[in-house]
């Protein structure tokens, strides 16, 4: 057995798999009422070609088990409640997809379609 190979259980296999590198399962609000609850475990901000000023916030939420889940704030309503909920790790946070509105600033993107989201954050894990 290798230092990376390791028995179903292990401890270090979870705390890798929950911490290092970008989770390959993603969540994205497809349409109102949809969402998605974890625990926090990661919120950060990283380089990203649609993002705002070529960055855009995230969250990944644990799941149970080895799963987690990262959601990334490309919209600016999801990024905002995001912030102003301000998680830290261990809350329980749940994201969701409210409804869709329109643009009614006058300008280029009038009439344009966004989406609002609601963020609520349960503080420590339960």
């Amino acid at each position: 057995m290798t230092d990376h190979e390791h028995q179903d259980g292990c401890l270090m296999c979870t705390v890798r798999a929950l911490t290092e590198g970008e989770p390959a399962a993603k969540w994205k609000g497809r349409a109102p009422g949809d969402e998605i609850s974890g625990v926090l475990l990661k919120m950060g901000v990283e380089p990203h070609t649609f993002g705002r000023d070529g960055r855009m916030v995230f969250v990944d939420l644990w799941m149970g088990g080895t799963g987690r889940v990262r959601v990334w704030a490309g919209p600016a309503t999801l990024e905002n409640a995001l912030t102003t909920a301000a998680p830290i790790v261990g809350d329980r946070v749940t994201i969701r997809f409210v409804r869709e509105g329109q643009i009614r600033k006058p300008g280029p993107f009038h009439g344009k379609p966004f989406r609002i989201y609601e963020v609520d954050v349960n503080r420590g894990h339960h």
